[in-house]
This record gives structure tokens, sequence and C-alpha cells, in this order.
């Protein structure tokens, strides 16, 4: 697969220099000359290792095969938990080095082996990496029964790449509905999601995958403007029309720390499902979106971290001491 990137609709590149470097010479990010089209119908069958290597082989033209992926990470990596209201819970750390951030790593080494290069997990190969996951849960969740035709995804934005593979996943086929972005109080994500305007004087690392978003809803001279107002400092502020534009299938949400221990306590007392802290606050903003729209179809959480490695603050959320966390997670 050739390459573009978001500030230059003529340069290409090959897939060797999305993985082994953050941006291109111009500056901009690395984005597929054409992003592949992926039928759910066509992994339902699939097992989470073949899902994941179809879609890695797509966007880098590498073999590799579902039991060379297994062998890398386990055969069942990872488990899907149905909470209460509708929502399903993929706990991404199941896997042999017990996080998703080993199980990322993992996939890197075999793509990366496949190019004989050091290993960098650059922005694409992050990003690509979870459009192969998300495929692949999506698939166990058809094979449970979980998944409706459509599914909302809510995420906690961090540096917004998750926000972005979902964004690109359902460009490419997945069946996402609404992508609900979990935002921190003061985060410049809500400022331009919301209000169309962003302080880049005020650098976020979330400001850097929003050049992507940009770039895949309003364009390349866009996202242009906006790479080089990122540069100077200044205020990117965009038209309403625009602005609707950005948030089309987006939905963010505020939410705070003391929430993301309320949701702990109650997800727990309604469904005996004990959530990490990404995936509460990723709930959190999930109950907003439902409560403005109204809306109530089977929505996702990605559980990225084993709450055990977070069993203090849990614990404390739950009001429970850690010995008697770590016997109900056993």
């Amino acid at each position: 697969m050739l390459y573009l990137t978001t500030t230059d609709r003529f340069d290409t590149f090959t897939a060797f220099h999305a993985i082994k470097h953050d941006t291109a010479p111009n500056g901009g990010l690395f984005v597929p000359f054409k992003m592949p089209k992926i039928e759910m119908q066509d992994l339902a069958d699939q097992s989470f290792g073949d899902c994941v290597a179809l879609v890695l082989n797509n966007f880098f033209a590498t073999r590799l095969t579902g039991k060379q992926v297994e062998f890398s990470i386990g055969r069942n990596p990872i488990r899907i938990k149905s909470a209460h209201q509708r929502t399903v819970i993929a706990e991404l750390f199941r896997n042999l080095d017990g996080s998703y951030e080993k199980m990322e790593r993992r996939l890197a080494e075999k793509i990366c082996g496949c190019f004989d290069t050091d290993l960098q997990i650059t922005s694409w190969l992050a990003i690509a990496i979870r459009i192969a996951v998300l495929f692949g849960v999506f698939a166990e969740m058809y094979k449970q029964g979980m998944a409706e035709s459509v599914v909302d995804i809510s995420l906690s934005c961090g540096d917004f790449r998750l926000p972005m593979a979902a964004w690109y996943a359902r460009e490419m086929g997945l069946p996402v509905g609404n992508i609900i972005c979990a935002c921190a109080p003061d985060s410049g994500v809500w400022d331009l999601l919301r209000h169309g305007e962003l302080r880049t004087s005020v650098q976020e690392t979330a400001f850097v995958e929003l050049e992507r978003l940009i770039c895949g809803t309003l364009g390349v001279a866009q996202a242009a403007n906006y790479h080089n107002t990122c540069k100077a400092g200044g205020i990117y502020s965009l038209e309403a029309e625009d602005t609707q534009k950005l948030n089309r299938g987006i939905f963010c949400a505020v939410v705070s720390d003391d929430r993301a221990g309320n949701a702990i306590s109650s997800v727990y007392r309604t469904s005996s499902c004990i959530l990490e802290t990404g995936s509460a606050v990723s709930y959190s903003g999930l109950m907003d979106y439902r409560a403005k729209t109204g809306e109530s179809r089977t929505a996702l959480l990605l559980a990225d971290c084993d709450p055990a490695d977070q069993a203090a603050f849990i614990a404390g959320a739950m009001n429970i001491t850690e010995d008697a966390l770590k016997d109900l997670l056993r």
C-alpha cells in the first residue's frame, strides 16, 4: 500500500516510511492512499488472529497468518464481557504479557520484522494495530451474539490515536455508529470539536492526531492550515459548517477523575464487572451521550489494563480492600 500525508496530496511513500517515521519530510502525518474496504461478513467466522492478520496485511503488504499472530500474542488474547445497559467490554489485556501495550509491541515486532527495521512504534503503526484489533473484537462480538447491525464505541481520548483508529475502522466498513470521545475537563479536543476553535499554543499530545481527523473530514488544504497554525502557536478556528462536518459521527463528553471512580462502583454493583480506569472514563462518557441523545443501542468499551495493576484506586472506588479486590479478580 502507498501512503500520502495529511499536508500534501501528491507525494507518495511506501509502507516502510509509515512504519519507520512518525512524519514525512514535509512534516505531515502518513495516511493510506486508499483505505481498504473489509466486509464484516467475511470475518464473522474468522479467529481473532485471522482478523488481525488480514487487516495488517492490507496496510503493510505483510504475509502474516492467523497462526503467526496467535503464536505471538496467544490464541485467546481478549475477552468479551456483557455489562448492564447494553454495554460490551472488550478486555484487551488477556494476552501472554498481560496488557494491551505489550500486545501492541509484539504485533509491531512481527510487522517490523517483515521490513527488517528497528522497532519503533510510530503513530500510524499504532493506529493500524488498533484498527486490526477492533476488527478482531467485532468478529468475537458477532460470534457471541453481542453485536447489532451498528455498535457505538466509547473511548478515552488520551493522545487521540484510539478515536482515530475507530474513525478509520468505520471508514473501512466496521459497523461503528457514533464514536464517543471522553475528554478531560481542560481538553483542547473538546474546544475544537464542540466550539470549532483551538488555542494551539497550549499543546496536548492529542493535537497531532487531530490533524488526521481534519484531513479525513475537511481535506488536505485545511489539514495543512491546521498544521501550520500549530507550528506557529496560533488560534485555529473553523466555520460553523466545517465544525459540523468535523463532528459528524463523533460525540464529545467531559469526564473528571471522580466520575471514573463513581463509574467503577456503579458498574460493579449492577453487573459485577470490574472496570479499569480507562474503560471507567469511557463508560462515563457513554452515559453522557445516552442522556443527551436518547440512544440506547449496544456500545463497546475497551479495557487496555488489568484492574489488578490499578488495585489501590479501584479498590478505593469500590470501598473494599486491595486483597478483597484481588480475590474478586481471580
